[in-house]
């Protein structure tokens, strides 16, 4: 049976109700609202709040009240944090560190509400009861008092409100216009209220709970002053839909005459547009402001900038490079002044690189009165290039030719460039092949060309005294054996090549040989006459002689001199091929040296390298110049004997190099023997594969030393 005392929550659970259905709806029609959803969360507490205020003051048994104050304390909890977080959000609050303590707080408490169900939340009494007056009735329900974590959960609340308060007091700037009275009108009443549910749950005043009261009369306050913001927003939007009509009236009467002022407009635009994009010269157009309005093709040509990239930068701080750019602003204020400039000045593109351009600065002035300015510039860092060049080519080309440690000779090729025309006048199609064929006729085309210029590189690289001694001895620095070399770069150069390349091997006037790379190249301007060709000549001597060193170290063993194992498979692959096309067979020998380890370590590895280069001696002076001999390891060797039909000889091959190992050693003082085992494999009888061959001897090796060592064992 309802009691006397659930009448204001049930009155004030009806009206949280619609309040939240109200709210639902309108979240649904504007979710993006993020005010709307934290008040209806907050209203929905303030309903379950008082749903179990009806249920406690209702209550018959202990248990029951019991239950319902639980849940009374948690949806008052719940309703702290939510409302917190809405008031500070409605008054765009930043600073909430210290709300989040309390929400925090209030999470925890209800937790333990929820968990704890002993006298650590709520005490209880089946004999006592406690009585309110409301409405001059006496009332009476269950005594229910509050337990450890309850107080400390109140203690939460009044320290939260009363954080509120002073909040919402000291920042009421922050809410706008007469909202600011139902703000704090509100926290002030619901603060009362708390604070008398508070003093009737310690037993301190026995009348009406006042929380449901205020409650009520909060939610009411905010949801006027929210509606009223609605109804406001609402008209505005009523207005400015108005607004928004008239507004297309007065556009409709606009774009009639604008279309026909357009056409004009657009024409004018067209012929300005299209004058200032196939301008051969860059222009960039200012307003007064000094920032670029438009530029066309050739500004983007000049200074590498798209057009779409200008508009809107300052023209000094786009392309006037730091060193000109106090001398460019001048220039500009000039324009600015209603001045025109001529002026020849230095700029930087996008990239950093300068160029040099000739400018014309005008002010733009319309009706008499000035609206911009227009830059025309025109590149001439060509010209001023070829200019400078020319002034500094001549003193320029003597020091890079005279100076240079590359040798250099001029020369003048026209005489024998005619007579290699006449050479195809008269139907000689292959120059080379005639020139080699007729080694009098280029010597009498080489006698032709005539020596302008000689470096002193050059004179130090043939070891002449000077250039005369040079002149006088060219027959002997070109051998007849490069005349072929010869009539190849001058065919290059009769084919339309104004440059060639070539190694060529001469040599000095003491007749030592020159590895050197020529370069012929024939200066710009007389590809049609040939009377100014420069020769470079690098000497490669020493880089061939290095590469033969290389190649060689790549293929041999530094040790002995002997093939390496590169080098082998090379020579085995090779030679299975020719013994293939002959039909011949292949003996491969693996030698090991018995004994070699144990001198090694005892007198040390100079006695032992020693004693693999004498040994590497004997094997090499025991073969034929067609059988390879190859140090595969430390003291392993690999014999290839190469195109044999009778099988006999193995025996007597082998038996060879065994006597010839055996005999003594004389190292220095050191007098030594060793003998060697040898493992024999055959091309095609037991392999065709060359690494296979080589492992089958291997294997066969280690048989004869099994077998006593110092002897042979053939591969089954």
């Amino acid at each position: 049976m309802l009691s006397v005392l659930a009448t204001l929550p049930m009155i004030s659970a009806s009206i949280t109700g619609a309040i939240t259905a109200f709210y639902l709806v309108l979240i649904l029609k504007k979710p993006d609202h993020k005010i709307y959803l934290r008040f209806a969360i907050t209203v929905m507490m303030v309903l379950f709040y008082s749903l179990a205020s009806v249920g406690l003051y209702s209550s018959a048994e202990i248990l029951d009240a019991l239950i319902w104050r639980r849940i009374q304390t948690t949806a008052l909890s719940l309703f702290t944090i939510f409302f917190l977080d809405f008031i500070f959000i409605y008054i765009n609050y930043q600073k909430r560190s210290f709300v989040r303590i309390i929400q925090i707080s209030a999470l925890i408490s209800i937790v333990l509400q929820i968990v704890i169900t002993n006298d650590l939340t709520w005490k209880f009494s089946n004999e006592k009861l406690t009585t309110i007056q409301i409405f001059n009735q006496t009332a009476t329900f269950p005594d229910i008092s509050p337990g450890i974590i309850s107080i400390i959960l109140f203690a939460i609340g009044i320290i939260a409100y009363l954080y509120v308060l002073f909040i919402t007091f000291k920042h009421r700037a922050l809410i706008s216009g007469y909202k600011q009275n139902f703000i704090v009108a509100s926290v002030i009443v619901f603060f009362l209220g708390f604070l008398n549910d508070t003093l009737i749950s310690f037993n301190v005043i026995q009348s009406i709970y006042m929380l449901s009261i205020s409650l009520l009369i909060l939610i009411s306050l905010i949801t006027y002053s929210m509606i009223d913001t609605i109804i406001v927003d609402a008209s505005l939007k009523q207005q400015l839909v108005t607004a928004n009509q008239k507004l297309e009236e007065i556009t409709s009467q606009l774009e009639h005459r604008i279309q026909n002022r357009t056409i004009e407009l657009q024409d004018q635009a067209e012929f300005f547009q299209s004058l200032i994009n196939n301008n051969p010269v860059g222009i960039a157009i200012m307003d007064n402001n000094e920032k670029i309005i438009q530029t066309n093709a050739m500004f983007t040509e000049i200074f590498g900038y798209e057009q779409h990239e200008t508009p809107g930068q300052a023209l000094d701080s786009l392309i006037a490079p730091p060193e000109r750019y106090e001398a460019a602003v001048g220039f500009t204020q000039q324009i600015m002044n209603l001045e025109k400039i001529n002026v020849v000045d230095v700029r930087k593109t996008k990239k950093g690189d300068r160029v040099t351009v000739e400018i014309l600065g005008v002010p733009v002035v319309v009706k008499g009165k000035k609206v911009g300015g227009l830059g025309i510039y025109q590149n001439i860092t060509n010209r001023i290039t070829a200019e400078k060049q020319l002034k500094e080519n001549e003193a320029s080309y003597r020091s890079l030719f005279y100076d240079s440690p590359i040798p250099l000779i001029e020369e003048d090729y026209s005489e024998a460039r005619k007579i290699l025309l006449e050479l195809k006048e008269e139907g000689i199609q292959n120059i080379h092949e005639f020139l080699v064929q007729h080694p009098e006729r280029l010597k009498e085309i080489l006698l032709k060309i005539k020596i302008i210029k000689v470096n002193n590189a050059a004179i130090m690289l043939y070891k002449a005294k000077n250039k005369f001694e040079l002149l006088s001895n060219l027959n002997f620095i070109i051998p007849e054996s490069a005349y072929p070399l010869i009539a190849n770069q001058l065919e290059t150069l009769l084919s339309g090549s104004a440059q060639v390349v070539s190694e060529l091997d001469n040599q000095d006037l003491n007749g030592e040989i020159i590895h050197a790379i020529i370069h012929i190249t024939i200066a710009p301007g007389y590809e049609d006459s040939w009377e100014k060709v420069f020769v470079s000549i690098i000497d490669n001597t020493e880089r061939k002689i290095n590469q033969q060193y290389l190649e060689y170290l790549s293929s041999h063993d530094q040790l002995t001199g002997l093939a390496n194992r590169n080098l082998l498979f090379e020579r085995l692959q090779h030679a299975i091929k020719v013994a293939h096309r002959n039909e011949t067979s292949i003996a491969v020998f693996f030698i090991d040296l018995d004994g070699f380890k144990t001198i090694n370590d005892l007198h040390g590895h100079y006695i032992g390298d020693q004693l693999l280069i004498q040994a590497a001696k004997r094997l090499t002076a025991s073969l034929r110049d067609s059988d390879t001999i190859s140090r595969v390891g430390g003291d392993e060797f690999v014999l290839i004997l190469e195109n044999f039909k009778e099988p006999e000889i193995l025996p007597m091959v082998a038996d060879k190099i065994l006597k010839i190992i055996s005999r003594p050693y004389e190292i220095e003082d050191l007098r030594c023997q060793i003998t060697t085992s040898i493992g024999i494999s055959l091309y095609p009888k037991h392999s065709k594969n060359p690494e296979e061959l080589i492992s089958l001897a291997d294997t066969a090796m280690y048989e004869a030393k099994h077998k006593g060592k110092n002897q042979y064992y053939i591969a089954h």
